[in-house]
């Protein structure tokens, strides 16, 4: 694989034919946790990620490797081939290391959903469609890996969507591989999966089926049915699914009302989606289990600059019934100066969350930004004296001095009852990663970015960010615990165009 890298590598150089990208990725945490020094875990505390993609006419290659703290160098090697355009302008044809998505998602889905959509976001009815295509990051390669060839066929109005797979998954670790037992336990499932779904129009009907042999043998079925039809400013989408496996047959089903103005947009869905139903390589759009729920969101933007947003699901579950609540107004306050207040609350049977932020945004100069956030939590639960309460801050500063170069520093403090009352903030980050940092009890975060744009195709990126607990001999728990009250983490990325 590291050779065919480099080879692929070269010939773009050489020839000029081939377009792409590199990045290459490395962080470091300091000081090591526990299952270094004691050697409980088989790598370095050292994490990395690379890749290369190349694009040549109509064909594509992502090739990447990874490595997370605790693991040896090499950990993921995976890769796939895309074939554009092919058969016909709308289809294509994908096969390696694969990220999919037939439909709403809900009879299939692996690896291309990144976060679940909340009330906030529902004023848009889900989204619909046939996406096979190679995995281009480790998130999609480690627990549940989908291997195997895939192709999108458009026919005129109508399209044919194939996937056949064939994956080695593993049976604990969560995808990671830091323990000798970890190592051990990689690709001991077998997944046999076959996967189809044709679409006429605004309608789908699609089709999975798959096998699991590990400790034991698991055997799933889903069928689904699924439209969207626009009628003037209105929509109408909605999905019926069919589940069935060792325990018996189960129905999911959702059905979505939007309405979408120049100024205005609103949604209402109702949805069923029980805990019984199959869930392996599924991701229904609303991903929250009930046997009855309803989700009514909005979004205006009004005359006065501003725009408000807000949601509400309530979920019916045998002895978990749940409300879901969220909100928030941001609007431009002068030249240069937004501000933002927001709210999203749970409330459960057995717990309750509640979080609110206020932000201000100010951008005196094309060359600088300032960004304040102060955040509030609240939780509780069915116990007696179980609430807790936190709040912190956090301010970010973004420099531009020159236009080749972006400076990026600040930090965030907060205090916090425990755990459950945690805020999270956001941390200096590389394109490609999460960005946000859970903070707790009295904890002090300083983070500062360095971006250096060199040439046209050249760009490199330096972080430094520094964790500081006060009152605590030790961070974290288990084999990620660390002596001392702090931890600093330093990371380098390198993104090349060619």
């Amino acid at each position: 694989m590291k050779h065919f890298l480099i080879f692929m590598f070269l010939a773009a150089q050489a020839t000029g034919t081939v377009q792409g990208d590199t990045r290459w990725r490395i962080r470091c945490n300091f000081p090591a946790p526990k299952g270094i020094l004691e050697h409980y875990y088989v790598g370095d505390s050292w994490d990395f990620f690379g890749r290369s993609r190349f694009s040549l006419k109509k064909l594509d290659l992502v090739v990447f490797t990874d490595k997370s703290g605790g693991e040896e160098w090499g950990d993921v090697t995976a890769g796939g081939i895309n074939l554009r355009d092919f058969p016909g302008k709308s289809g294509n044809v994908a096969a390696g290391w694969l990220r999919a998505r037939l439909g709403p998602g809900t009879v299939f889905s692996a690896g291309d959903k990144l976060t679940d959509p909340s009330e906030f976001t529902m004023y848009k009815p889900p989204a619909t469609g046939n996406r096979i295509r190679p995995a281009s990051s480790s998130r999609t390669c480690r627990e549940e890996p989908l291997t195997g060839a895939g192709c999108v066929i458009g026919l005129g109005n109508v399209e044919f969507a194939l996937l056949a797979a064939y994956s080695r998954l593993d049976s604990i670790g969560g995808g990671y591989h830091r323990t000798a037992s970890q190592v051990d336990a990689r690709g001991t499932v077998g997944e046999l999966l076959g996967v189809t779904r044709v679409s006429v129009d605004r309608a789908g009907l699609a089709l999975t089926t798959g096998r699991r042999n590990g400790t034991g043998t698991e055997e799933w079925t889903r069928c689904g049915l699924d439209w969207s039809v626009p009628v003037a400013s209105f929509g109408l989408s909605g999905e019926l699914s069919l589940g069935m496996d060792s325990g018996g047959t189960s129905a999911s089903f959702w059905n979505s009302i939007s309405y979408r103005g120049n100024s205005f947009r609103s949604s209402f869905i109702l949805l069923r989606n029980p805990e019984n139903f199959p869930r392996q390589r599924s991701s229904s759009p609303i991903s929250r289990t009930c046997d009855l729920g309803a989700v009514i969101a909005a979004r205006w933007g009004t005359a006065s600059r501003g725009v408000l947003e807000m949601g509400c699901g309530v979920y019916f579950e045998k002895d978990d019934d749940m409300i879901c609540g969220t909100g928030s107004f941001s609007r431009r306050l002068a030249e240069g100066l937004e501000g933002s207040l927001g709210m999203k609350a749970r409330i459960g049977n057995e717990e309750s969350v509640g979080r609110g932020w206020a932000r201000i945004t100010w951008r005196p100069h094309s060359m600088i930004s300032v960004r304040e956030k102060t955040r509030f939590t609240h939780w509780k639960t069915s116990e007696p004296d179980s609430t807790e309460t936190g709040s912190g801050v956090e301010i970010r500063v973004s420099l531009k001095p020159w236009t080749t170069t972006g400076i990026d520093m600040g930090g965030a403090a907060c205090s916090t009852d425990g755990y459950n009352s945690r805020i999270y903030a956001g941390n200096c980050r590389f394109p490609g990663e999460f960005g946000a940092t859970a903070l707790y009890g009295k904890m002090l975060l300083l983070f500062c970015g360095l971006t250096v744009k060199t040439s046209e195709y050249l760009t490199l990126r330096l972080c430094v960010s520094r964790h500081t607990a006060e009152g605590v001999s030790s961070m974290g728990t288990g084999w990620e615990e660390t002596l001392g009250n702090s931890r600093t983490k330093t990371g380098f990325q390198l993104d090349y165009e060619f």
